[in-house]
Formats: C-alpha cells, sequence, structure tokens
C-alpha cells in the first residue's frame, strides 16, 4: 500500500497536496530562537513520530522519503524520520 503524507512550511501547500494525493499533512514546529539545525530536526522527527503513531521499530514506519525542499533541516528530518533500511531520495531543483 502506498500513502502520500506531506510536510511542508506553508499551510496552503499542505492543504492543497491534502485534496491532491496526501493521506494526511505535517506543519512542522517552528524553529526557536537559537535553536541548532540538529536539534529542531530531532524535536521535528519526533513531534512527527507523533503524530503518526509510530516508532522506529512499527510495522507502519516511512519507507521512503523524498525531499524537494534542498534545506539543512528538512534533510535531517528526514534521516531521522526514515525507516532503518528505508530510502530517503533528495531531488531539490536548483536554478
Amino acid at each position: 500500500m502506498v500513502v502520500a503524507f506531506a510536510v511542508y512550511v506553508v499551510i496552503h501547500r499542505l492543504e492543497c497536496a491534502k485534496s491532491y494525493a496526501a493521506k494526511d499533512a505535517f506543519y512542522p514546529p517552528p524553529l526557536q530562537q537559537g535553536e541548532a539545525n540538529v536539534a529542531f530536526s530531532k524535536r521535528a522527527a519526533a513531534a512527527m513520530k507523533a503524530k503518526l503513531d509510530i516508532d522506529d521499530r512499527d510495522p507502519r514506519t516511512i519507507d521512503l522519503v523524498v525531499d524537494a525542499s534542498g534545506s539543512e533541516a528538512v534533510i535531517q528530518t528526514s534521516i531521522r524520520i526514515v525507516k532503518t533500511g528505508g530510502m530517503y531520495r533528495y531531488s531539490a531543483l536548483c536554478i
């Protein structure tokens, strides 16, 4: 079974994704003042896992993450959310 899940920082784009193909959407918590990207990515991944009600060993863990953002924090969060042995695909476009 394939389930699409959208993550973005612009709410109207998340709603568009939900109306098109995404089963659900996740709006990450805001970056706290002075927070390092590593700390933020750990916190965002934990919040996403809580929303999805999964842990690292759950059969419903995430098999594939496709990142088209190019954001350092998103890359780090994506690597933390994909299951061990899963696949992370980076496909940001630089123009």
